[in-house]
């Protein structure tokens, strides 16, 4: 039993350090390639990092001036969101390819 949970415990371990490996290997192939959204009116345009950090929002002058901004509000949220979940999904793709071997 002793024997069994070694082995386990080594195998987590060896785990781990390829799930390190292949997150810090994905880390710098994505830093700086940001993702990018629209609404769905396409009025806003929302760009994220590879981590899910905004990192850009366009907005155009005439969205400002029309005075709704609950509007314009949920606009932002929905590409802010889209953009989040494009990236998250890329970044978990290439980490995955990457345990299994693959790569991008």
């Amino acid at each position: 039993m002793v024997d069994t949970l070694s082995r386990m415990a080594r195998e987590l371990a060896a785990h781990t350090e390829r799930l390190r490996g292949a997150v810090t290997s994905v880390d710098a192939e994505l830093a700086g390639a940001p993702v990018t959204a629209r609404s769905a009116e396409g009025t806003v345009e929302a760009a994220v990092d590879h981590r899910g950090r905004l990192v850009d929002l366009r907005i155009p002058r005439t969205a400002l001036t029309r005075g709704h901004g609950g509007i314009l509000g949920e606009q932002i949220a929905q590409a802010v969101n889209v953009a989040r979940d494009r990236a998250l999904h890329e970044c978990r793709a290439l980490i995955r390819a990457r345990m299994i071997g693959g790569r991008r």
